[in-house]
């Protein structure tokens, strides 16, 4: 069964508010445990510098662990892909669990890289 567990550095950080809605997502929204990797966007934002913010649950459904690491991902909309960049996880995401993370994509243009995962904007992802 898929479990829902928060990083030391965000389980130290995350406003009460931010930990029960994330929660709250993770029980209301079912996660298809036989897909393997997969993404479900929370929100989006723009920082000080004008990067984009996606955060999303990382769901690792796999019987293994979870390294991303040098992993393209793109951010797509309904218009299409919106950004891409490379991005590292600094820990491995354990079987069978569900992370919530943000990805900050500093260059704001899409890759010419495959993407090995697409992040899709919206809650029905």
């Amino acid at each position: 069964m898929q479990k829902l567990e928060f990083e030391a550095a965000w389980d130290r950080t995350i406003a009460e508010k931010d930990r029960n809605w994330i929660t709250h997502i993770f029980n209301c929204y079912p996660v298809n445990e036989e897909s393997g990797v997969h993404f479900t966007f929370l929100r989006e934002a723009y920082n000080y510098k004008g990067e984009l913010l996606v955060m999303v649950l990382i769901h690792n459904c796999q019987d293994v662990p979870l390294n991303l690491n040098h992993t393209v991902i793109t951010y797509d909309r309904n218009e299409g892909t919106i950004v891409a960049g490379i991005f590292d996880v600094p820990w491995e995401i354990p079987s069978k669990t569900s992370i919530p993370w943000t990805f900050i994509f500093t260059d704001l243009t899409p890759s010419e890289f495959i993407p090995h995962y697409h992040l899709l904007g919206g809650l029905d992802t």
